[in-house]
């Protein structure tokens, strides 16, 4: 599936997040930071590391578009759902999903 990477997230109110004064906050970013942060609850394999550092690599160059599997898309919702609040886990589901 085709995913538009560079979709900015808002609060309710319709404002956009930003991460700092100059860069809002996007799928691209949260899709890299939930793909690269640790957690010490899990106990992931060498092998599981490489991969999630590969499809972050995989994300963090991309431009705009890049086309996941469902497998990806499926991990990234886990992943995003377990260090992001409400807002970050509910917008990037619907965008992951295609909404």
């Amino acid at each position: 599936m085709e995913i538009r990477m560079n979709q900015a997230f808002t609060n309710i109110d319709g404002t956009v997040l930003k991460k700092n004064e100059n860069e809002f906050f996007d799928l691209k970013g949260a899709c890299v930071d939930a793909l690269t942060v640790n957690n010490p609850e899990e106990k992931l394999s060498g092998e599981d590391k490489i991969k999630r550092w590969d499809l972050a690599v995989k994300i963090y160059n991309t431009s705009s578009e890049i086309s996941l599997s469902s497998e990806e898309i499926s991990l990234l919702k886990k992943l995003i759902s377990n260090i992001f609040g409400t807002i970050i886990t509910a917008q990037s589901w619907k965008m992951l999903e295609g909404e």
